[in-house]
């Protein structure tokens, strides 16, 4: 599925054996500690633990890379922000800037958890079917009417896209344009008439759905979820006793 996400789903891996619920709440509870803890050097582990898993899992090295630069440009730049503010001992100075040791501290923290996070959602996301990891959070207790309109979202977000693209064309070639502040009213036209469109077909799809049968469920029975293997718990207690070791370290010391 070349859209961005699922791209790399024939690769043969570790993680992509992995079961999607237990992968789910294993990754799930160590970005929650990721996001929870303060030492450098624990964030350093889970940060090692992180290219670890994203090395196993055989993704190409090009493609996080491409992902993370961008929001890597907003996080980069909040965090020469608060490197400049930070009060503190002066380590050195930069021009008119007072580089202290909290803000060193705090700069690395920052991009410490960003990076591994992101690395973390990446592997996620390109390690198992987006329609699987839906369904799984259903089974997990994920509500039915979020899964429906997940599954919907995922389902349409697509063709969404291809008719902005129409429509970008068909204005493009009657002469209209987007390069300057002077086009925003054509913006503003062509996103109004693609939220018209979209409201009304979810209204028709929602229409044919009801006369159909359909009705929210929670809990749904997905059959098509793999049952839980001994190659599951083995890699779920790995991945668990290494941020268990990392977690009690914090704790004890």
């Amino acid at each position: 599925m070349r859209n961005g996400v699922n791209n790399y789903l024939d690769i043969n891996s570790p993680l992509h054996r992995w079961e999607t619920r237990l992968k789910i709440i294993t990754l799930a509870v160590l970005i929650l500690c990721i996001s929870i803890l303060n030492s450098i050097t624990l964030l350093s582990l889970l940060f090692l633990l992180s290219i670890i898993l994203y090395k196993v899992s055989k993704l190409p090295v090009k493609m996080l890379l491409k992902r993370i630069i961008i929001p890597g440009i907003f996080v980069l730049v909040s965090c020469i922000f608060i490197l400049l503010a930070s009060n503190g001992d002066i380590v050195f100075k930069l021009w008119i800037f007072s580089i202290t040791m909290n803000g060193i501290i705090e700069f690395f923290r920052i991009m410490l958890k960003f990076i591994s996070i992101f690395t973390l959602i990446t592997v996620l996301f390109e390690t198992s079917k987006i329609m699987d990891l839906i369904k799984a959070m259903n089974t997990l207790g994920l509500s039915g009417i979020l899964t429906d309109i997940m599954l919907f979202t995922f389902r349409y977000i697509f063709q969404l896209a291809d008719n902005l693209y129409a429509m970008q064309t068909a204005m493009k070639l009657r002469g209209f344009k987007f390069n300057s502040v002077k086009d925003i009213k054509n913006i503003a036209c062509l996103i109004g008439t693609l939220f018209v469109r979209s409201y009304e077909q979810s209204k028709r799809v929602y229409d044919a759905m009801i006369l159909r049968g359909y009705r929210v469920q929670d809990n749904k029975n997905y059959k098509e979820l793999r049952k839980i293997q001994k190659y599951d718990i083995y890699m779920t207690c790995a991945v668990s006793l290494a941020v268990l070791i990392v977690v009690g370290c914090e704790i004890i010391y």
